[in-house]
């Protein structure tokens, strides 16, 4: 193989269609432009790199010792059990799993413009927002970013990977409850 037609110091493994050439994963890593590299394989924006489970987050014991830590959580999960009944429960444990990954674009990204993979996704968004906005209107947004990543990251451990089932938002359903108005959640009755 020839040598990385960026740096010429180590064997370039990857063609490159920027540079017209091999260069290395490196090299490829740092000249990374959208205007040249659209079109290859190797190119992702900073969006589609991001790494959500790196988000911040309190950890399950900093939640347990902190009500108000528990109540900004119960504030999201309460939405997201509320609009899990609106869409008749019919909502998967990945489909809240994207619509944190949009808050978390927003709050721990910065992100002002959010992309959305259908409507369904942006009106759970708009859903949650909506109660955030309510309910949590003087929680700093660094400190709700990381309740959001600490939502996001219950729902990973308690699906196992399975984000076609319904395992973490029927366990909320029954522990949080559904979000009725500002402070006041319902708990719903078993599935059954």
């Amino acid at each position: 193989m020839a040598k990385c037609s960026i740096c010429m110091k180590v064997k370039g493994k990857r063609q490159c269609i920027a540079f017209a050439g091999a260069v290395c994963s490196s090299c490829c890593g740092t000249s990374r432009d959208k205007t040249k590299c659209a079109g290859c394989s190797f190119y992702k924006t900073a969006v589609e790199m991001r790494r959500y489970e790196k988000a911040p987050y309190f950890s399950t014991q900093q939640m347990a010792d902190n009500p108000e830590l528990q109540d900004a959580g119960n504030v999201i999960e309460g939405a997201m059990c509320s609009f899990d009944l609106a869409q008749d429960q019919k909502t998967s444990d990945g489909f809240y799993k994207k619509v944190m990954e949009r808050l978390l674009d927003r709050y721990s990204f910065g992100d002002q413009a959010l992309l959305f993979s259908d409507d369904l996704e942006k009106k759970g968004v708009s859903f949650i927002e909506s109660a955030i906005n309510e309910d949590l209107s003087g929680v700093a947004t660094a400190h709700l970013a990381k309740v959001i990543g600490t939502v996001y990251r219950s729902i990973k451990r308690h699906t196992n990977g399975d984000y076609g089932s319904r395992e973490y938002i029927d366990f909320i359903q029954q522990y949080v409850g559904i979000r009725v108005a500002t402070g006041v959640r319902a708990l719903l009755s078993p599935r059954g």
